[in-house]
């Protein structure tokens, strides 16, 4: 099953939803849609698409640690996993990079949230 958005307006309000649901819920309730990995694959590509609708717009999106607030929620988001405990490492560090997708994220910032020292 396929769905065309290809109005302005409608790839606006999805780009705001997954972002606020990635960087600005604290809710225990945006886990899921926070870690998938196909969240900040998806706001990529609508962010993206939005380049064809507005002139000398740029889809860039930098490293996570430059706003405080998105890490901030990222964390949150860590602490509202129920199996975090029982991952591994590398599952971990996965998580972590999927949490701050699209978005950059250092690894000495990602080791830091793995060892629970952040």
């Amino acid at each position: 099953m396929a769905i065309t958005i290809d109005k302005l307006h409608d790839l606006i309000v999805l780009a705001k939803a997954l972002s606020l649901g990635k960087f600005a819920c604290r809710e225990y309730e945006a886990r899921e849609l926070a870690a998938s990995p196909y969240s900040g694959d998806l706001l990529l590509r609508i962010t993206k698409a939005m380049e064809e609708y507005i002139p000398n717009y740029q889809a860039a999106f930098g490293s996570i640690e430059q706003n405080p607030t998105y890490l901030e929620v990222l964390k949150v988001h860590v602490s509202h996993l129920d199996n975090w405990i029982s991952l591994d490492g590398p599952t971990k560090t996965q998580v972590v990079k999927d949490l701050a997708s699209p978005y950059m994220i250092s690894q000495s910032t990602i080791d830091a949230i793995v060892s629970g020292s952040c």
